[in-house]
């Protein structure tokens, strides 16, 4: 194979902050001075904007990252839930055309990314919720074991996993290079357990923050021509934190919020020689004053299938509350899909569950219940009743909900002010190209 050919252009890195609000992180960054998330929201933005279909059909991160990236459409990419991979020859995406052409590229937590096998690529860490794919370089799987299991498996955890993937982490750490860094961020992580009551807050947001550290190491050890860094831990916050009026930062939006200021700051010291975008693919909105959405996870979900005699060969738990079932048998598969749409807390549904596309003997199932419930509730499934909290638990009230417009902020690539989700992957294109092309769609038009 050929050397990775000369770029004459500066590389970029395309930093995925997955459902942020443009206009939460602008209020919040100007009232306690985050320099580093205003630098980039000064860059000229972009909306993001699927007006060429009706925005209530595509409000999935899945999907709209997978447009993002692909360059299609739901339609034709197939790709609508996290953890994902099945059907038809996937389209593919835009880094793999820089990578036939030569291009180094590196992937950091990329949505539903599968890893490339093509020399050009210089690191690749799969995201959390991909268990079939591995890292490159090999020890980047010590670093990603025990975050994985910890966010498929939270709130029930085997203690011999957790030893054996935290004695991976920890021996990842040690041989680092920057281990001192990350056991100050822990120091100061472990500080913060003690006087707050949600643990999980706490750790997604130092799992973003160690690996952008991580990320930002493997970016000077292999300079690419193109990086892309996911981080999802805004996206959660929102979700479950954002309270007390529609733009009021609350204590844990802004510890996220200074943490996701410190990690592009650790982005900004390759500004130098790099062009930075910011992009969300997709939003959320403040639902504080809509009726009242609980979310629920099944507490041990290959435990719960089993327990409840569906027969599955396996369960993969997605975040948190959907996952993946799969079965020896299509009729196995369309059995349990059957129960577990029946199943009901009172007149109150509790799964949707349908057949995942192109997989005959799995299937992807959703908690849809939001109700409030009660320690005497119990639940029906397959003419029995079990007790209701003893299979699940209330994770959080839901704060924050999917919005379909997204935006991006860009010094370096040109884009309009204006863009569908499927067009972003040829502005990229065409920045990396000998000869830039000048028939790039129009931008759409605002109704």
């Amino acid at each position: 194979m050929s050397e990775p050919c000369y770029f004459h252009k500066k590389p970029l890195i395309v930093f995925e902050l997955n459902e942020f609000n443009e206009d939460l992180l602008e209020t919040a960054a100007k009232q306690y001075d985050l320099k580093n998330i205003l630098a980039l929201l000064s860059y000229p933005k972009t909306k993001i904007n699927p007006l060429m279909a009706k925005a209530s059909t595509l409000t999935s991160p899945s999907e709209r990252w997978e447009s993002l990236h692909t360059g299609v459409a739901l339609s034709t990419h197939g790709i609508s839930r996290l953890g994902t991979q099945y059907g038809p020859p996937r389209p593919s995406p835009y880094w793999e055309n820089l990578l036939d052409k030569e291009h180094t590229v590196g992937l950091w937590g990329v949505m539903n990314a599968k890893k490339p096998r093509k020399s050009p690529l210089k690191f690749f860490l799969p995201d959390l919720w991909q268990l079939k794919e591995h890292a490159s370089p090999k020890s980047l799987n010590n670093f990603i074991s025990l975050p994985r299991y910890i966010t498929k498996n939270y709130p029930g955890f085997s203690p011999n996993i957790l030893f054996k993937d935290g004695f991976k982490f920890i021996s990842f750490i040690k041989n680092s290079g920057f281990g001192k860094k990350i056991i100050l961020e822990l120091i100061k992580l472990l500080s913060q357990l003690i006087h707050s009551t949600s643990r999980t807050l706490l750790f997604v947001c130092f799992y973003d923050l160690i690996s952008c550290m991580v990320f930002s190491e493997q970016l000077k050890k292999n300079p690419v021509h193109l990086s892309i860094f996911f981080a999802n831990s805004l996206a959660y916050l929102q979700h479950y934190y954002w309270r007390q009026g529609k733009w009021v930062t609350t204590a844990p939006l802004l510890h996220g919020l200074k943490i996701i200021d410190k990690m592009i700051g650790m982005l900004r010291q390759f500004e130098h020689t790099h062009h930075i975008i910011l992009i969300n693919g997709l939003t959320q909105e403040n639902r504080q004053y809509q009726p009242e959405h609980i979310i629920y996870k099944i507490k041990e979900p290959t435990q719960f299938f089993r327990y409840m005699a569906l027969s599955p060969t396996a369960v993969d738990a997605l975040c948190p509350d959907n996952g993946i079932v799969y079965f020896n048998s299509t009729d196995d598969c369309e059995t349990a899909i059957t129960l577990l749409n029946k199943a009901s807390i009172g007149k109150n549904a509790i799964f949707s569950a349908t057949r995942v596309d192109h997989h005959s003997r799995a299937l992807h199932y959703k908690i849809i219940l939001k109700a409030a419930t009660n320690k005497e509730d119990f639940f029906e499934l397959n003419d029995t009743e079990f007790r209701f909290f003893k299979y699940f638990k209330a994770i959080n009230t839901l704060t924050g909900c999917h919005n379909a417009q997204g935006a991006l902020y860009s010094r370096g690539v040109e884009f309009p002010k204006e863009i569908a989700p499927e067009l972003f992957s040829q502005y990229i294109l065409n920045y990396y190209a000998d000869k830039p092309a000048e028939d790039i769609p129009k931008p759409l038009q605002a109704v």
